[in-house]
């Protein structure tokens, strides 16, 4: 067994450590709630960038108390948006000074207001300071020339909050960090894609979660200390499957399905290998570079039209070569809803056997897994 992959538990078991240590050391860390996010910026303001998450099945007795009688009864929220708010507003993750919330979902969206409201409703949660980051997600000029502004915003922000520029060099320097960090993952990406795979499933997401919980560079360092380990990962017989739907703060789907022999080789969500891609280009200009990446190419399941977001998803799959697809979409989460069907379609050209499970919630492992494994034991097995 590897021992890099026994750190990688490790830390994911301690997700915040890095944050903690940060913020004990006198930094400050800022926190987002979206893979499609300049993370570049705020690691070129000197601030820690930390993605909010957490585990959707996991009670959240203080959102239910300080957040959700005030919420817009039009406004289905997924659990999993519970799950990043929960620690934020019940203070276990203290070590938060900023929160980043974007444009997106309308129920991440609404945590703006909710953030905001929340101290004054009595709950225990430290002072953070907030900004909403727009963004415009249609194609076009001047919606590439709206994001850019709404990006020099955000550069501002930043810089008023620690009462310093945010220099070319910095952000350069940080975007090379970045780009790294997805070179490094989209090779490791390849120990799934191949056959057979040599890394698993939940192992994987457990790095990806990390790379949004640790300094870039030691992060980077991980990775490349698991790349060099690669030899000694054995490989894993059985059904290949891609999960799309939802996201998967955790790797608890994983897991279960993993536990049926089977091991799960792509995804397409927003805690999966998508942040392996979409590098910022190389501009006389970082700031342009940055621009064009966030708007051009984004990583986000938010995308249009919708036929270039099945078009690069129908990609995904391919090189993955799986004998079947898990669509599994949480209760709440519309924006699946809708284009599930236009997924299915897709796959039933490919020949590509699925299984969708729709409007999930938190229940009992055991029904899935009976579920889920019945699918698995009537998929053919790739030669």
């Amino acid at each position: 067994m590897s021992g890099v992959l026994d750190e990688v538990r490790r830390r994911h078991d301690r997700r915040d450590e890095s944050a903690r240590e940060w913020r004990a050391a006198g930094g400050n860390v800022l926190a987002y709630m979206c893979d499609n996010f300049p993370e570049e910026l705020v690691a070129a303001a000197g601030l820690l960038p930390f993605r909010l998450g957490g585990d959707p099945g996991a009670p959240a007795p203080h959102v239910a108390r300080y957040v959700a009688p005030d919420r817009h009864p039009m406004v289905r929220v997924p659990r999993f948006v519970d799950a990043m708010l929960e620690p934020v507003v019940s203070g276990a993750q203290g070590f938060v000074d900023y929160v980043v919330v974007p444009h997106g979902r309308r129920a991440v969206e609404a945590c703006y207001e909710s953030l905001s409201r929340a101290p004054a409703a009595g709950a225990p949660m430290p002072e953070v300071r907030l900004f909403y980051l727009d963004k415009s997600h249609v194609p076009g000029y001047s919606e590439s020339v709206f994001d850019h502004h709404c990006l020099l915003a955000f550069k501002a922000q930043l810089e008023e909050w620690c009462a310093a520029p945010v220099t070319d060099d910095a952000l350069a320097d940080a975007i090379t960090q970045a780009n790294h960090g997805r070179s490094l993952l989209a090779r490791l990406n390849r120990l799934r894609t191949c056959n057979p795979p040599r890394l698993s499933g939940t192992d994987a997401a457990m790095v990806y979660a990390l790379a949004g919980a640790m300094p870039r560079a030691a992060h980077n360092d991980l990775v490349q200390r698991l790349l060099d380990d690669a030899a000694s990962l054995p490989v894993r017989p059985g059904r290949r499957i891609y999960l799309a739907g939802s996201p998967h703060p955790t790797p608890r789907l994983y897991r279960l399905v993993e536990s049926l022999g089977a091991t799960i080789v792509g995804e397409d969500h927003c805690w999966g290998a998508r942040i392996a891609g979409c590098p910022v280009p190389v501009t006389p200009s970082p700031m342009e570079g940055l621009a064009d990446r966030y708007h051009q190419r984004p990583v986000c399941s938010i995308e249009f039209p919708l036929d270039r977001a099945l078009e690069r998803w129908q990609a995904s799959v391919r090189l993955a070569r799986p004998d079947g697809v898990l669509v599994y979409v949480v209760d709440g989460d519309e924006l699946h809803i809708w284009d599930t069907p236009d997924r299915l379609e897709r796959l039933a050209q490919d020949g590509v056997p699925s299984l969708h499970l729709a409007r999930q919630r938190p229940a009992d492992d055991v029904k899935l897994r009976d579920r889920i494994g019945a699918w698995l034991n009537g998929l053919p097995t790739s030669p």
